[in-house]
């Protein structure tokens, strides 16, 4: 009789600190690393007569929340640092939801996020705005311009900046949808992947 029980309080001591690690682990800041403040900007989106939605999604859930866009403001925040983030347009419908799906989707590719950078790297601000344009009967954000640290420099791919008008923007190709769902236990496998650094 002694020995079940003593079984059961080992079985409830590993449980928890199973749970706690895991909780634990998820939000370890990593030495020598500062937090880099980011605030991805929009503009153009009232010209265009749509939308903008944030959708934030938690690893291997297949629901998450959109948040609409203000042009001008901050993106919302993708909450937890493991969520996806995918930007989506909508005609203005007036509906409460609003429906996201593929043909609507603009980026997977942009973190409202900053998160931490090494502290060799002296970023500590950061401010990166994209203008919603449309080509061609397709929407898509082009980078525009980046403030980090209240110095302004070029988009990674812009070219050297020339006196002459620079023609229209050209669209970024489609990105890809976000990957199939997983089950729960994908899920797990993929969180745990990304902890130490994998891709899913």
């Amino acid at each position: 009789m002694q020995g079940v029980e003593n079984m059961k309080i080992h079985a409830i001591i590993i449980v928890a600190l199973l749970a706690l690690s895991s909780v634990a682990l998820a939000d370890v800041i990593m030495p020598d690393t500062h937090l880099v403040m980011r605030c991805v900007v929009i503009y153009n989106i009232s010209k265009n007569n749509v939308d903008l939605y944030g959708y934030s999604e938690f690893p291997g859930r297949g629901n998450g929340t959109a948040a609409k866009i203000e042009e001008g403001s901050c993106l919302p925040s993708k909450g937890y640092k493991f969520n996806s983030y995918s930007i989506y347009w909508s005609g203005k419908t007036g509906a409460p939801e609003v429906e996201l799906g593929n043909e609507n989707l603009l980026s997977t590719e942009i973190d409202p996020d900053g998160g931490y950078v090494s502290n060799a790297e002296s970023k500590a601000n950061e401010r990166i705005e994209y203008n919603l344009v449309k080509e061609n009967g397709k929407f898509g954000l082009v980078e525009t311009g980046r403030i980090v640290d209240g110095k302004m420099t070029l988009p990674p791919s812009a070219p050297n900046p020339t006196p002459e008008p620079s023609p229209t923007p050209q669209l970024p190709p489609s990105p890809q949808p976000p990957a199939q769902q997983r089950g729960f236990f994908e899920g797990i496998l993929c969180w745990i992947s990304q902890l130490f650094g994998r891709k899913c």
